[in-house]
């Protein structure tokens, strides 16, 4: 075989293409990486320097025989290899574009002349990398060991990052199953820029760069995910709530086995599917003709959770195989756990009055707030998770590949709610004050304590079982129709079906004396009366209720590739993407009022499920000393209630018109009165140029596009108003609902989306990238819905919006990457948005014309109304270092670090529409950051991780007065510990939340800066053992 041009031809010491080579070849400029690998194989290596330039190889860190390091050198660089007689290895392109390359950096770095130039004709048997592939058992070990540990996620990651045309994070499956992270989100908490919410101690959704869940776009594979959060019933502890009727998905939904690596857009293409604010998560699925061979993995872990006092176990198992000329593989894979979690909680009840009020303390007239009252809490949760993902794909020539795949999850909740310790004032402070210490708070006074002689205390006990199913199908054809058309394929169909059955039991022991103090940031609690005995306890209410989503979603998308080949234009895509959504949402709920009877009456009580209850929240709250605490029993009020409704019962108030209004005719299948059905249509198209070209000697590659998209929403269904209040019992007013009213409305938008991305090559290590673009997200579900809620006991309406426009952003981006050693990286990234038309509740007022006021009019009563009103502008900037220390000698040279931290600031009109007062976007907080300290040596890796979220405020007009609500920072220390027998065979031990750690909220009063209590939640660390084997 002949070769044009300049040759170089590495000449090494003699050794066989089939001995066993110990290799550390970093990712570089192509023919560095030849050099290297000619040195470290001891074999000869003949290449030509014009067409290995601007190429980049791939890491490959291991034990290999030559040919297999070589095939994973070159992969993904168009380039393949020939073997001569006398065991010389022939680089060169491989024909017809075989093997093309998926990196957009070309880069035009200096050659290397090693050794000698010639030409020769040799015979040959030729070997590209797919040829090689063909033979399983090859294929197969370097898909398993091309890059394991640590060091090598590590540098996979980097190789996405570095070889994108856009600002892209990543995290390999290597990475994933290294944290001491169970799910994916708590594994993306470690990306500079992105954080998570919590869901009782455990990472549930993710924000990225200030912006919170709803604003991420979640896709998997390209394909836009439905969302699959609880619908809501019992509530959430851990400030969540906010996503219920969202768009945002729950990533502790998804576990990480399933998964080959996760990537963070943070600039847009125009072949991006829109809906990201904040930024798109793309998880890229497993393929079997990307393992390569016959495969069986097999993990298992036992978790314990310190809290519940639970050992938890966890199995993972996946079965990958092809045919022997790797045209056909077949894959699935099988995730399931079970968990039983706990969480201690106090938190608000009523939160703190909407207005300060009138009162006399100390002889003196004042205006104050004060709180409402307060509920201990102990929440059990049964929790048990099944993802399967499956795939089968064709690949008959290099022309053609046909891939079905699916996805199921099946999340599954039994959850128990006990409240102990619960106060509540009973009809106002102003005729019960017995005492009290006023604070100024600068904008007003607040009572931080106060004495009452006519309180309440509540124990109740509920159960919600929560079902959530996610069933996702797709179907993809990629086609080579000439040698510069490439088309895509690709239809989908994601459906969702999530459903609430709740129940609660209500008892009460009235006439209570209280002191009560929020001095300290959890409110301590004193009563002169013996609270503990369940006789002094009535039932108050037994309520039911049903809540079901269904959310199902088609999508079809064609994309069509042709390559330019020009000096400055590479190629052109175009593409069109057609999806239709159907969103159903349907509520029903039964509430009977009982009358005064004793506990006895309702089946006697139960003991109070656990002897250490808040044990890990530092409080001042009353507990019976002798564990003698009994609360209603839910199952036995259950059957009561159910057979003598007609004699326990006071009123019966039924809401979306059940067919049979009793607790015994009350089913989950039962009709359904206050269905909405929410249908929305999308169509894009987009056109995106990729170029390239030098400035100033700086090479440079980029991508310009422009997307339109149009949108049409219509929601019908029925709505159910509110015509009256039931103050008979004042402690807990209900509403009086209507029958529902049928409502057909429809809305209509488009937005045109443009996208500019260019990397500039300053050094073959260091790279500049510049990005802006236009993204938007859509309003959430539940902004949209039509029906409202009213909270009677503080009286405010929320309801929903139907003709919100989406919210935009222009966003911009500067970084500098610097890729200053093997393994390693240090970054710094700018980037702003100027965001519009951003949704927030605005105050009004609404009467009901059966409820007056002292003067005899209608009762005004505050609504809120989700409208497009306020702009932000965010900028902040996220720094990056990653670097491995094997310079140092042994045993020092097995360390590593990974850090980041982001900073955010915004200038924003988020303005509380009670006192006027601004704020920032909510869900952004000023500042982030994680460092993780690793160590990897031979067998043994060790990993300490520490992240930090600063706090950020949750809802601008809060429930329970409407006041601002911010969840306070939160730091979390994780650590692993693992061996690895061999290359198949390893164990680890994991540890999170080693500091014990708690969740905790405020609320602002007025325009004051003192932060009073809202919450505060206890989960407890958790450690898991686990063992992973490889066949």
């Amino acid at each position: 075989m002949a070769l044009a041009g300049v040759l170089t031809c590495v000449v090494a010491l003699a050794s066989t293409p089939e001995s066993i080579t110990e290799y550390q070849l970093e990712s570089k400029n192509l023919g560095d990486a030849l050099n290297e690998f000619a040195l470290q194989s001891d074999v000869e290596i003949l290449f030509n320097e014009s067409e290995v330039a601007g190429k980049r190889s791939k890491a490959v860190v291991g034990r290999y025989q030559a040919e297999q390091a070589l095939l994973a050198l070159l992969d993904g660089s168009g380039m393949g290899f020939s073997v001569a007689q006398m065991g010389t290895f022939l680089v060169e392109t491989i024909p017809n574009g075989e093997g093309k390359s998926t990196m957009n950096m070309k880069n035009r770095g200096r050659s290397l002349m090693v050794g000698i130039a010639a030409a020769t004709a040799v015979a040959t048997a030729s070997v590209n990398a797919e040829e090689l592939q063909a033979d399983g058992s090859e294929a197969g070990l370097i898909e398993e060991t091309i890059v394991y540990g640590i060091r090598g996620s590590l540098q996979k990651s980097l190789d996405r990052k570095r070889d994108a045309d856009h600002l892209v994070d990543a995290i390999t499956s290597e990475d994933i199953g290294a944290f001491p992270d169970q799910n994916l989100a708590e594994a993306m908490a470690r990306i500079s820029g992105v954080a998570i919410d919590r869901k009782e101690g455990e990472g549930a959704f993710v924000s990225v760069r200030g912006l919170g869940p709803q604003y991420v776009q979640a896709t998997t594979d390209g394909r836009v995910m439905t969302s699959n959060v609880n619908p809501g019933g019992l509530g959430e502890l851990g400030n969540t709530t906010a996503n219920a009727g969202s768009r945002a998905v729950g990533f502790n939904q998804l576990q990480a086995g399933l998964v080959q690596a996760v990537e963070v857009y943070k600039s847009p293409r125009a072949d991006h599917v829109e809906g990201g604010l904040g930024g798109v998560v793309e998880i890229k699925t497993r393929r079997p003709l990307d393992i390569g061979k016959q495969q069986i993995a097999i993990s298992g872990s036992l978790t314990s959770i310190d809290l519940s006092d639970d050992n938890a176990p966890g199995l993972f198992g996946l079965y990958s195989n092809t045919n022997a000329d790797q045209t056909v593989g077949f894959m699935v894979s099988v995730d399931w756990d079970e968990r039983e979690n706990r969480a201690d909680a106090v938190r608000t009840s009523g939160g703190y009055q909407a207005n300060p009020v009138s009162l006399t303390v100390g002889g003196n007239d004042i205006a104050a707030y004060y709180g409402n009252g307060f509920v201990a809490g102990l929440r059990e949760t049964e929790r048990e998770r099944l993802n399967i993902s499956t795939a089968l794909q064709f690949r008959p020539n290099d022309r053609l590949e046909v891939t079905l795949d699916g996805l199921v999850t099946d999340n599954q909740l039994d959850v128990d709610d006990y409240w102990y310790a619960s106060y509540r004032t009973s009809g106002g402070l102003a005729n019960n004050l017995t005492g009290a210490t006023v604070v100024d708070n600068g904008s007003a006074k607040v009572l931080s304590a106060y004495s009452t002689t006519n309180a309440n205390s509540f124990t109740q006990t509920a159960n919600e079982i929560f079902d959530s199913e996610l069933t996702s199908l797709g179907a993809n054809i990629r086609f080579q129709a000439t040698d510069r058309l490439s088309l895509d394929f690709d239809l989908s169909v994601s459906d969702v079906e999530s459903t609430n059955s709740y129940r609660e039991f209500l008892t009460r022991y009235t006439g209570l004396q209280a002191d009560v103090s929020y001095v300290n940031r959890i409110p301590s609690l004193r009563s002169s009366d013996n609270w503990s005995d369940p006789d002094d306890y009535t039932a108050v209410k037994f309520g039911r209720q049903a809540h079901q989503i269904t959310d199902k979603e088609n999508q079809y998308r064609i994309d069509a590739t042709y390559e330019l080949n020009s000096a400055f234009f590479e190629s052109v895509k175009f593409g069109v993407r057609d999806s239709s959504r159907d969103r159903a949402d349907w509520q029903r709920a039964i509430v009977v009022r009982t009358k005064p009877l004793p506990i006895a009456d309702f089946g006697g009580g139960i003991a109070f499920p656990a002897s250490d209850f808040l044990d890990g929240i530092n409080h001042d709250l009353p507990f019976s000393s002798n564990g003698t605490l009994v609360i209603g029993d839910l199952e036995a009020a259950d059957t009561v209630v159910r057979e003598q409704q007609d004699t326990v019962a006071r009123r019966v108030a039924c809401w979306s018109n059940p067919t049979e209004c009793s607790i015994d005719g009350f089913t989950q299948d039962g009709e359904y009165g206050g269905n909405i059905d929410q249908t929305e249509d999308t169509f894009a198209l987009y056109a995106m140029v990729s170029f390239q070209g030098d400035f100033g000697g700086a090479p440079f590659t980029g991508n310009l596009g422009v997307r339109r998209v149009e949108t049409d929403v219509s929601v019908s269904g029925i709505v159910v108003d509110v015509i009256g209040v039931d103050n008979s019992d004042p402690t807990q007013p209900q509403p009086i609902r209507a029958p529902g009213a049928l409502v057909d409305l429809e809305h209509d938008y488009s937005e045109v989306l443009p996208s500019l991305n260019v990397t500039f090559e300053l050094r073959d290590d260091l790279l500049l990238r510049a990005a802006a673009g236009k993204v938007m997200s859509r309003a959430s579900f539940q902004d949209v819905n039509p029906n409202s809620s009213f909270a009677a006991s503080v009286g405010e309406f929320r309801g929903g919006n139907p003709y919100l426009n989406p919210i935009v952003a222009w966003q911009y981006d500067l970084a500098l990457e610097w890729y200053f050693a093997e393994y390693s990286i240090l970054s710094f990234g700018l980037f702003h948005k100027d965001v519009e038309d951003f949704i927030q509740d605005q105050k009004g007022t609404r009467t009901i014309a059966t409820v007056t006021d002292d003067s005899g009019q209608p009762a005004q009563f505050a609504e809120y109304i989700p409208q497009n009103a306020d702009e932000a502008e965010i900028t902040g900037f996220e720094l990056s270092y990653q670097q491995t220390f094997s310079q140092l000698p042994a045993p020092f040279d097995g360390l590593g670090v990974v850090a980041n931290y982001t900073y955010i600031d915004s200038d924003s009109d988020f303005e509380h529409q009670g006192t006027g007062a601004t704020f920032g976007v909510p869900g952004l907080s000023e500042d982030s950051m994680n460092l993780s300290v690793f160590y990897e040596k031979e067998s043994w890796t060790a990993r300490l991780a520490y992240n930090r979220r600063g706090e950020y405020l949750d809802q601008v007009n809060g429930y329970g007065g409407g006041h601002p609500l911010f969840v306070d920072d939160y730091s979390q220390l994780d650590a692993s510990l693992g061996y690895r027998f061999s290359d198949n065979v390893s164990v680890g031990l994991e540890a999170i939340n080693i500091t014990d750690e708690t969740n905790d909220t405020y609320v602002l009063l007025g325009t004051g800066p003192i932060q009073w209590f809202d919450s505060s939640i206890h989960t407890g660390p958790r450690y898991q053992v686990n063992f992973r084997m490889k066949f």
